[in-house]
């Protein structure tokens, strides 16, 4: 339960979970090449590691999906809380813009850092394979 908190919300944990899984679907398509020939008979039959690698690269994919989400409920978040940027010539209002682009700053430095996952958000968002 913890470790589904952790994913749920920007942190490191859940771009450490995302590389392991991306990393682990790969290196078992070479495991399954790799160790094929020593199986036993038996096991040479049956698909041993290949049926695991698309899961774990689906498991990489909603992990990196569900940051991006999150990235862009809070960040919409923020910018609603300016209530339109309208009559900030008011103080009040002027507070609530700023703090809503403050916001919206905070969340932009914390993904933009030079996390392993920031080239791979970019190219998909670009993209648009979401």
């Amino acid at each position: 339960m913890k470790l589904e908190k952790q994913l749920n919300s920007i942190n490191q944990v859940a771009i450490i979970v995302h590389n392991d899984c991306l990393f682990l679907s790969q290196e078992i398509l070479g495991l399954a090449f790799q160790y094929r020939l020593d199986f036993p008979a038996s096991l040479k039959e049956q698909a041993v590691f290949v049926d695991l690698a698309p899961r774990y690269g689906q498991m990489a994919g909603d992990i990196l999906r569900r940051q991006i989400q999150l990235v862009n409920f809070n960040l919409k978040e923020a910018v609603d809380g300016a209530d339109g940027f309208q009559n900030t010539h008011q103080m009040q209002q002027y507070e609530c813009a700023k703090f809503s682009i403050d916001q919206v700053e905070n969340f932009v430095k914390a993904i933009y850092t030079d996390s392993p996952l920031r080239k791979e958000c970019l190219r998909r968002i670009c993209s648009g394979s979401w």
